[in-house]
């Protein structure tokens, strides 16, 4: 992807200085004033014009969803703006968000959001404030987006209870099902979220917030004494955040299949040295260029240049991008990658060979032969509490074991080889320096790695070239630590950097990933993650997305049976429950068995949800998490010939614990699924193996009456990964409100138009009736009725859906000229039956005017 953002300071500055001028006052001080909810004018939103940054705001997708995305803060305009490039929306709207979260809303009160937007191409998008935990919506309103900045403007009653930690989404996925494959830009600013005046509580039990398009259409010119067809249409949602939605209980049993085939196979190591520069924190580019020849990773991405190249992937969780920048790939990533320490190894590598430096065994600021090399000098300076390396002209430097520095350690090196054949370090407590001119290293053991235990590293070289690595993870007890900072002039370096925060300060600094040994360093000292125990964390993320809301939540781990679980529901409302869910999660012992009895999972989760004693509003889900196919099943005798479906142990196992060649376990797990599917229980199943077990996991998902995936023809998941098994869950856990049970009626909806003089109704739908009314002397055609056949729709209790309609009315035009059809005269008003907060019924009537129309009527005078 490529894509350039051209602006000039020194224009911006003389702009600024002359509006600053004109309008009195400063247009430098870019901060905002917020306080509590209650302060009417007060903002709410943080940093909603980004003057810092990305600060207070976050930017996910979800890959599995189909959604492919990312998001950038850059000028734009001379206004910072939240941009996100999109390659595919995928097939939800909250498949790819911009979002803040905590922020604070007061029942009753009055609320006023505003923001700037526009995309490259014209497209919908949803906003929403809602509760981050349950997903009850607040306000929700689809806005369509053009290719030129608008500002937009809605208001909302915060209906439900106080929350001070509510979250504003800008939902960019496909709204309506529109789903758009197209790279497109939306691009966001100045959003302010602002509370006014505290509504009266007789009005506000009923408050029903409309998001709704009215369109009428009839031909823009039209001949004297025609008869046209105008059509009226109508669709959009309507949001009722009030006691109307009766909250279900949820409950859910989480089978984790505990055979060992997580074990069988281990994820790809993704250590920093992965990355050609990796920042678990910031990375930073300072100065008129950089280039970066590979891949990127960080938490913050900023440059300040006026030009960057990257020529892999820019991988960050943020990015503000200030001047122009050619980038391959940008990409926004939410799981973070750890950055371990391994200095250990280090030192004990350098103990065995007798290569440790303390200060206490060098007399002060005098130089000493380094350990057999007599042309390499290091001396300790107590004063800066520093070991610096010199060397004459011409010299070879050998590293051949890693060396651990008791201290900070200086590098000044002039026109000096350094050869490390073996891949060591040099370790040093604290602060680590390379300095040097001229350095040009003539072959591929030429090289230098360095680790910071304690302190931060600084390449302060010029006209040189470097390979190496740079390894700064910080420590707690030192927060300035952690840090590589670059700098000098016209310097190449070849390698990996890592620290807590990198920063390119130097002027023409080049950086190429790629060195002979990263590999082996990463063999030596990194291991791969065990896919077992990424799952016990994605099952304990679960675990945090129900937690706080109305859910019962239970896990059990099944290897030939099982037996071995408490069969117990957790309540997730109180927190301290899901303390101790995941604790249990934590001391699951990882299986290695091989055997694995998915059906008996099955029939215990069933009698969990089924006996749980729960009422109808209550919903119940089995989330099953294999990476085995059935291989042993559960009989009701000890002759094997009868499959045990009722409750309790597991006593007979049958089934030959590897291949089954039979057939039988798979035929078991069907069996239980179906009684599953018979007791209204939704089972949900994920494959995360890396064997073919495609083909059992559909037969036993249909028999259980899985629903089909999403732009898939299977009714289970798939996860390739540990990330994409966190977006499943995200997706589990989003539809599984869809059965919220709702007292909400929609009575009647009534369409009301005065038409223009001139124009005379024909023909109108059944339902429908036309009078003539006297209006200021002049008499004009009145349609009035109800419209028929319009179903809501919600799949959340709250936000109730009006799918496109339409009907036609025939009118006369009989008046030559502009014909004004004004918005309003014409409406359509909406009446719900409600039930308030303390069980009323109560009526709400709705009215929505549609907008203006211009029709020209010509008149022909036939003279032949």
């Amino acid at each position: 992807m490529r894509k350039k953002i051209y602006f000039c300071i020194a224009i911006q500055f003389v702009l600024y200085i002359i509006l600053q001028s004109f309008l009195g006052v400063s247009l430098f001080y870019g901060g905002k004033v917020y306080a509590a909810p209650g302060d009417p004018g007060i903002e709410l939103v943080k940093n909603g014009n980004f003057d810092f940054y990305f600060n207070h705001w976050r930017f996910k997708y979800n890959s599995v969803l189909g959604a492919k995305a990312y998001n950038i803060i850059s000028p734009k305009n001379f206004t910072r703006s939240a941009v996100t490039g999109i390659y595919n929306t995928g097939h939800t709207d909250w498949a790819i968000q911009f979002f803040q979260n905590d922020i604070p809303l007061k029942k009753s009160y009055k609320y006023v959001l505003t923001f700037d937007a526009f995309s490259t191409i014209p497209r919908k998008i949803a906003v929403e404030l809602k509760n981050p935990v349950t997903g009850e919506k607040y306000f929700s309103k689809i806005e369509s987006l053009g290719t030129k900045n608008k500002k937009y403007r809605m208001e909302f009653i915060m209906a439900s209870t106080d929350n001070p930690e509510a979250q504003l989404v800008f939902n960019m996925g496909s709204i309506e099902d529109q789903i758009i494959n197209e790279f497109h830009e939306v691009t966001i600013t100045q959003i302010s979220l602002k509370e006014e005046e505290m509504k009266k509580k007789e009005d506000m039990d009923t408050e029903v917030q409309s998001s709704l398009a009215l369109s009428r259409t009839v031909k823009e010119e039209v001949e004297f004494g025609d008869t046209e067809n105008m059509k009226i249409a109508q669709e959009g949602s309507f949001l009722i955040p009030l006691s109307t939605k009766t909250e279900n209980s949820k409950e859910i049993v989480l089978a984790l299949d505990n055979s060992g085939a997580f074990n069988s196979y281990y994820e790809e190591i993704n250590s920093p040295f992965n990355y050609g520069i990796y920042a678990s924190e910031k990375l930073n580019f300072q100065g008129l260029f950089a280039y970066v020849n590979g891949n990127t990773y960080s938490k913050d991405f900023v440059d300040l240049t006026n030009e960057i190249t990257i020529t892999g992937t820019c991988a960050s969780f943020t990015h503000y991008i200030e001047g122009e920048y050619d980038i391959n790939e940008i990409k926004t990533i939410s799981e973070p990658v750890e950055m371990p320490h391994f200095f250990g190894s280090l030192v004990e590598e350098a103990l065995e060979n007798a290569q440790v430096f303390d200060p206490e065994d060098f007399p002060d600021d005098a130089a000493v032969p380094m350990p057999g090399q007599p042309e390499v000098h290091i001396r300790y300076e107590p004063s800066q509490n520093n070991f610096r390396i010199v060397a004459n002209n011409k010299a070879t430097f050998y590293i051949d074991s890693s060396m651990y520095f008791k201290a900070n350690l200086i590098i000044s090196l002039d026109e000096v080889v350094i050869k490390n054949i073996s891949g060591s370090f040099l370790v040093a407590d604290g602060d680590i320096s390379i300095q040097g001119n001229n350095l040009l290293p003539a072959g591929p053991d030429e090289r230098v790695f360095v680790y910071s235990i304690g302190g931060n590293i600084r390449f302060q070289t010029s006209f040189s070239t470097l390979y190496g690595i740079a390894y700064a993870p910080g420590i707690a007890e030192n927060p300035n630590s952690g840090n590589v900072i670059l700098q000098g002039i016209n310097n190449d370096i070849y390698g990996s950097l890592a620290a807590k925060n990198i920063s390119f300060e130097g002027q023409n600094t080049q950086f190429n990933y790629g060195l002979e040994g990263i590999a082996e360093i990463i063999e030596r000292h990194f291991q791969s993650p065990n896919n077992a125990n990424l799952i016990k964390k994605a099952a304990k993320e679960l675990v945090d997305k129900f937690t706080g809301t109305k859910t019962k939540m239970g896990i059990i781990q099944y290897t030939g049976s099982a037996n071995d679980n408490d069969f117990k529901l957790y309540d997730l409302s109180e927190e301290s429950n899901a303390m101790l869910l995941k604790d249990k999660i934590d001391g699951f012992d990882l299986g290695a068995s091989g055997e694995s009895n998915m059906g008996d999972a099955l029939r215990r989760a069933n009698y969990m949800l089924a006996g749980s004693g729960s009422g109808e509003n209550s919903s119940k889900q089995i989330i099953v998490l294999t990476g085995s196919a059935p291989n042993k099943w559960t009989s009701s005798n000890g002759e094997k010939t009868i499959p045990k479906l009722d409750d309790g142990p597991a006593v007979h196992l049958a089934g030959d614990g590897t291949s089954d060649s039979d057939g039988s376990s798979l035929e078991y797990a069907k069996t239980v699924g179906e009684i599953v599917n018979e007791n209204d229980i939704e089972a949900v199943f994920v494959n995360f193996s890396q064997d073919r077990i495609e083909e059992k996991i559909e037969k036993i998902a249909v028999s259980s009456g899985a629903k089909k995936v999403l732009n898939t023809d299977k009714h289970f998941y798939t996860a390739d990964s540990i990330t994409e098994l966190g977006d499943i869950f995200d997706i589990v856990s989003s539809y599984f409100s869809e059965n919220a049970a709702t007292a909400l009626i929609l009575a009647d909806i009534e369409y009301e138009a005065l038409l223009p003089e001139g124009v005379f109704v024909v023909e109108v739908p059944e339902n429908m009736e036309v009078s003539t009314v006297n209006v200021d002397g002049v008499q004009r055609s009145k349609v009035k009725g109800i419209i028929k056949d319009v179903n809501l729709s919600s799949t959340d209790g709250i936000e109730y859906k009006i799918p496109e309609h339409s009907f036609d009315i025939k009118v006369r035009f009989l008046k030559p000229g502009e014909v004004v059809f004004s918005g309003e005269d014409e409406l359509i008003r909406y009446i719900f039956k409600l039930e308030g907060a303390g069980g009323e019924d109560m009526t709400k009537t709705i009215e929505e005017n549609f907008g203006g129309l211009t029709v020209y009527v010509k008149m022909t005078i036939d003279i032949s």
